[in-house]
């Protein structure tokens, strides 16, 4: 039976049912019988004597004339000649000549198709018994196969009476559904995969092997399940404490805490019914954390009280809240100039900075977890007297105590180009929210009378005398014996190498970044691994900012899919930590070159990330600005980022990444003479390298001539800032060879 034509196969190309097995199959070969002529000679295992014709005339041809089926089918002939002719051998011709009339021209009107006399031996011996082979019997090809009797292949062969279904009483299915989540809850408490941590991994896990016991395919995908591993930084809430094996050693620096804050009287209890009306109360919210060496080895178990800074309000509470950082590029070109000037170095990291300083406004807490008074935890609440962590105006608080002490013993000079930097008469102070880096002429006694009189003083500081600087935030400050220093943060590495879970088999590679440069990659595969890609480039970050310049550029590319990172994002971060097992003990020197004064080496990459995958973003088009500022050949800044608008040549984009090269170096400028006036520096005149493109002439001219051209009046007035500077000669702008380009590589 013809049921078309196949859509998998060749225009001629039919499927064919067999009446006998129910099975469809596509043929090439078909002979087409519209009108079931052949059935009566079928019937007998006879070959039906116009067989000749049909394959003639009614086989399927591969050709692209149209037949009109219609209009055969609804010929007049069907509807009058067959219903008349009631003879098998009459209708057989009818039929033929109807659908055929090319073959009446070759057949005489008086006498029948004559029969080739081999296809009468053939009809012959189609009647005869079956050929009997291997003591069966062979059944003729001929015959008309048995059709089977579809009332029996679609009727139901078991003999069982159906029955309808009935629905469960209401008390079993709620000892059903008591007991499917209770074996739910056990299941994920004992949870073989130690990797699997987090109830949300383990609801997830749950949900996909159910799906997966239907049909072996993910049928849903939740979207926590790649973030859902729960990364180790060492600080804990006070619910992930207690599954710590080392909670008692944090339980103990719990009660030290407490003690300390009773003991210097940061809070007095008082009854809850005192407190003045209309005052709310404020949680107290317990953190912990594991410090320790830069090395990795465990310093010391920190257990810290905060108030619940949240549920104060801006305006009734507290009012300013920020309180500066001294960046990077200060501290590092203060550690140059020890080493140039061999300047002594101190560290000092203040107790409980934040509770020291007083409070503006008064602040009520609840008391702790874990502490009660006289059983009755709920009667009393703490009236704060000091500056708690966690408060809305905490660190500001602590950074306008210490400016003001820092002031009244003789600081008074505070750069304007990092408000962090204190400059005395024979030292210099570096602040850090609560640590500080002093910096003094060698001999000087400075930073021992300062300690004495922070101690001494009517403020009462106190703080850890560190001694020699040898760690900071983190750092490695190690003194070489040539008299350099070298920066670097092995145990930061081996972290990062943790979460990725790079092992000392995996091969390093040469370079922490591969062309083609990332992009969105929005059609591209997902990730396959399940740790926290924010907490990696987290880490990244600053391992690129403070000792690692090499792998800038390769994380700032990273870090830019943060929100939807896809495989070859992951796969791009896996390489800078391949790159880095292979550096881990690599980091910055600090080894001046006294021939040599501030310099910049600056580099832009024109449209350098535009890929066609991502062409209808405007981002892609952005072009890249790198710079490496130097003093006494010492790299002391550097940055890779791209542009905030697009460039439209190598000129703008050339000329772009100098006007945000020079936003760093004018500060630093005025910086270097501010602490000319306490340590007498070598200062050259500035020069800024720019690295010679195509046109890179005209940003040359650009940045040292008032002129304009039609390609570049259009550049905006603030990458014009630095021309002064440029004309009054305290910045020359010089060309440099591309093989000498040191920013090459941001």
């Amino acid at each position: 039976v013809y049921l078309g034509h196949s859509p998998c196969h060749a225009g001629s190309v039919a499927l064919v049912l067999n009446p006998r097995t129910m099975i469809v199959s596509p043929q090439f070969h078909v002979v087409f019988d519209d009108e079931f002529s052949t059935v009566p000679f079928m019937k007998n295992g006879e070959i039906p004597p116009h067989w000749k014709d049909l394959v003639q005339y009614s086989a399927e041809l591969v050709t692209e004339e149209d037949f009109d089926v219609a209009t055969t089918w609804a010929n007049e002939f069907l509807n009058s000649t067959v219903s008349s002719n009631t003879d098998n051998e009459t209708m057989e011709s009818s039929l033929l000549l109807n659908h055929h009339p090319d073959a009446v021209e070759q057949r005489t009107t008086s006498e029948q198709v004559p029969v080739s006399e081999e296809a009468t031996d053939n009809t012959n011996t189609t009647t005869e018994e079956p050929v009997i082979v291997n003591d069966e019997p062979v059944q003729n090809p001929l015959l008309f196969p048995t059709m089977p009797d579809l009332n029996e292949i679609t009727s139901r062969r078991s003999t069982r009476i159906r029955k309808s279904p009935q629905r469960l009483n209401l008390f079993t299915r709620k000892l059903l559904s008591v007991f499917v989540v209770g074996t739910a809850v056990l299941g994920l408490n004992s949870f073989p995969d130690p990797e699997i941590k987090t109830i949300a991994q383990k609801v997830c896990f749950k949900t996909e092997l159910i799906n997966r016991q239907f049909d072996d395919s993910i049928n849903a995908f939740h979207h926590t399940c790649l973030a859902v591993e729960a990364g180790d930084n060492d600080t804990y809430t006070l619910k992930q404490m207690l599954t710590q094996d080392d909670k008692n050693s944090f339980i103990e620096a719990m009660v030290k805490e407490v003690d300390d804050h009773t003991t210097k009287k940061h809070w007095e209890i008082m009854e809850r019914k005192a407190l003045p009306p209309g005052s709310k109360t404020v949680l107290a919210v317990w953190a912990f954390k594991r410090k320790r060496y830069p090395d990795g080895r465990i310093n010391k178990h920190k257990a810290r009280l905060n108030a619940h800074g949240g549920m104060q309000t801006w305006g009734v509470d507290y009012w300013e809240t920020y309180a500066p950082v001294v960046n990077w590029l200060s501290v590092r070109t203060m550690l140059t100039l020890s080493v140039i000037h061999d300047l002594d170095t101190r560290s000092i990291d203040f107790v409980q900075a934040f509770p020291q300083a007083d409070l503006e406004v008064p602040v009520y807490m609840e008391l702790p977890w874990g502490f009660d008074v006289d059983g009755e935890k709920s009667k009393y609440v703490l009236k704060l007297n000091k500056n708690l962590y966690g408060l809305g105006n905490a660190s500001r608080n602590f950074w306008d105590f210490l400016k003001e002490g820092l002031f009244k013993r003789g600081y008074h000079l505070q750069s304007s180009s990092d408000q962090c930097v204190f400059l005395g008469k024979e030292s210099i102070i570096l602040v850090y929210v609560d640590d500080i880096v002093i910096l003094e002429k060698k001999g000087s006694g400075a930073a021992d009378r300062l300690i004495k009189d922070l101690q001494e003083g009517e403020e009462k500081y106190e703080f850890l005398d560190d001694g020699n600087l040898e760690n900071y935030l983190g750092v490695d400050v190690i003194r070489r014996k040539d008299g350099s220093i070298e920066l670097k943060q092995k145990h930061l590495i081996q972290r990062f190498l943790e979460v990725l879970k790079i092992d000392d088999k995996v091969n390093s590679r040469p370079t922490p970044a591969v062309k083609p440069l990332l992009f969105k990659d929005i059609a591209g595969k997902a990730r396959k691994h399940l740790w926290n890609y924010r907490q990696a480039i987290g880490m990244l970050n600053y391992l690129a900012s403070t000792t690692r310049p090499d792998i800038a550029m390769a994380v700032h590319q990273a870090a830019r899919f943060c929100i939807n990172p896809m495989l070859s994002h992951e796969r791009a971060v896996i390489r800078i930590g391949r790159y880095l097992r292979g550096t881990m003990d690599k980091g910055i020197i600090i080894s001046p070159n006294k021939s040599k004064g501030l310099e910049c080496y600056v580099d832009a990459d024109f449209a350098g990330g535009w890929n066609i995958m991502d062409s209808e973003d405007a981002s892609s088009v952005y072009s890249r600005t790198g710079y490496v500022i130097t003093y006494a050949g010492c790299a002391i800044h550097w940055v890779s980022k791209l542009q905030s608008e697009v460039a439209l040549s190598t000129t703008e984009s050339e000329y772009i990444a100098l006007s945000q090269a020079m936003r760093d170096v004018i500060p630093l400028i005025d910086l270097l003479e501010e602490v000319d006036q306490i340590i007498p520096l070598m200062k050259p005149t500035p020069v800024i390298h720019c690295k010679i493109w195509e046109d890179n002439n005209g940003c040359i001219s650009l940045a040292t001539q008032q002129k304009f051209s039609p390609r570049t009046k259009h550049i905006a007035i603030k990458y014009h800032h630095f021309r002064e500077k440029v004309e009054k000669g305290i910045v020359s702008i010089h060309p440099i060879d591309t093989k000498e380009q040191t920013a090459d590589i941001f």
